[in-house]
């Protein structure tokens, strides 16, 4: 009697450790079902971009991301400067590479969910052609001198800029045209510190058009 109790003890214990295996099986599936990925980015990885553009591109994920939107990060090696926007479709991030970039450089992105990385790829900006290397510089010492003399030509004062102090801030805004923030309260005292202070640098304040705010 007690050899058929134990028998059976063990026989609803094992039929209980298989259900609970069963269980926690199908849990572990599910989960592995649900946990989100990324299954594609357009355009492909390894796609070439314009430096001199904005770089529009679209991450797909394996499901509906809006309500884990804090959850997941984005980062780029070497950094850059993006903005990342919802798409119009369930599962679709936007980013907008808003940053200037290299030429010929290529550019690692790597997607976090919670600080782990699901999903990485690069794309490459492309390399300059060689006259826009000449417009540059590039290669050449004497028209890379050119190009510096240019720029003092046209920003005299571009060793100061951007200059700012208790009184007033000043910036270039274009060549030869610069714009003032005043802070103070005595405007007219404020303009002629600031036409001093050009004055200082070696530059005649009549030189230059003054956009004054």
């Amino acid at each position: 009697m007690i050899s058929f109790l134990k028998k059976y003890q063990i026989i609803l214990f094992l039929a209980f450790l298989a259900v609970v295996l069963l269980v926690v099986k199908i849990l572990y599936v599910e989960e592995e079902e649900e946990r989100l990925m990324v299954e594609k980015v357009f355009p492909p990885a390894g796609e070439e971009f314009s430096e001199r553009s904005d770089f529009e591109f679209k991450i797909y994920f394996s499901r509906d991301i809006s309500g884990e939107w804090d959850g997941i990060g984005l980062v780029t090696e070497p950094e850059i400067e993006f903005e990342k926007s919802l798409g119009e479709e369930l599962g679709v991030l936007k980013v907008l590479m808003a940053g200037r970039v290299e030429a010929g450089k290529r550019y690692v992105w790597k997607v976090f969910l919670r600080d782990e990385l699901i999903y990485e790829w690069d794309y490459k900006s492309s390399d300059l052609s060689e006259e826009e290397k000449r417009s540059r510089g590039i290669g050449d010492p004497e028209r890379m001198v050119e190009i510096i003399e240019e720029q003092y030509e046209e920003y005299p004062l571009l060793d100061y800029m951007p200059y700012s102090n208790e009184d007033f801030a000043l910036n270039y805004l274009e060549p030869m045209v610069l714009i003032v923030k005043i802070k103070g309260t005595e405007r007219e005292a404020i303009m002629e510190q600031v036409n001093y202070w050009i004055k200082s640098k070696g530059v005649d304040p009549e030189s230059h058009e003054i956009e004054w705010n």
